[in-house]
């Protein structure tokens, strides 16, 4: 069988004393040299993908919230776009107001209810004692009722003991000794308010710190505040517009 490449020198083994080179002449490649394709060549070609006419698979729809959620009387923080005009003073003498506006930014639908994302701005003047609203952050609907979720946002199934107010509300005050440290203390209190329903939120120790709101049929937010109290007292007062 022919080598690949041979190169003729054009010298004979007769006469090795006095070799006369000459220009090398490139024989031939025999075609039996060369293997033929085989059917592992095919493993090594590139799939052919077919992206015109290709169809992305639906989405699934996302889960409906149970029935009646949310509650009429809160019902507007969990309509994407709801918005509100925001006047805030701090109560102290000649306090400048300032105007800002909150908007629901975000809603989520899930199996057990809904949540939503409402943001706040231009609330907070540079001299204020308290910075913050009792409006922003997330919020969830759940057939028992609204609760106030942590700034992370919804992360599994709310805990419906950590409601804030029923879908059916009554008026009244609960405090919950922290049994770890006992002069410290939370402390929920529930009051009806013209139309709707107002929530205080306390936490009671050293110091004291505060906030809540005011909601009502057919305008979510009414209304707010926070506050704290230390050798003295601020508190910072939200009126919707």
């Amino acid at each position: 069988m022919t080598s690949l490449l041979v190169l003729a020198l054009g010298c004979s083994p007769a006469s090795p004393q006095h070799v006369e080179p000459t220009r090398p002449t490139a024989v031939a490649i025999s075609s039996a040299a060369v293997p033929a394709a085989t059917g592992d060549v095919a493993a090594f070609e590139p799939p052919v993908v077919e992206t015109a006419n290709a169809v992305p698979a639906p989405l699934e729809p996302p889960p409906e919230p149970p029935k009646g959620v949310p509650a009429a009387l809160y019902a507007e923080l969990f309509v994407i776009d709801t918005s509100w005009k925001v006047e805030s003073q701090s109560q102290f003498p000649n306090a400048p107001k300032a105007t800002g506006s909150c908007r629901v930014a975000e809603v989520q639908k899930h199996d057990w209810g809904l949540a939503s994302r409402v943001e706040c701005k231009d609330l907070n003047l540079e001299k204020d004692y308290i910075t913050g609203d009792p409006f922003s952050g997330w919020w969830a609907a759940l057939p028992e009722g609204l609760m106030k979720l942590p700034d992370s946002g919804p992360r599994g199934e709310p805990d419906v003991t950590e409601l804030i107010l029923s879908a059916s509300p009554r008026s009244k005050r609960v405090v919950i000794p922290d049994v770890d440290e006992p002069p410290y203390s939370d402390e929920l209190t529930i009051s009806v308010n013209g139309r709707g329903w107002c929530i205080r939120v306390v936490s009671n120790g050293d110091e004291s710190a505060w906030w809540s709101v005011c909601v009502q049929p057919g305008n979510g937010f009414r209304g707010g505040r926070m506050g704290w109290r230390g050798g003295v007292s601020h508190e910072k007062v939200f009126t919707i517009r």
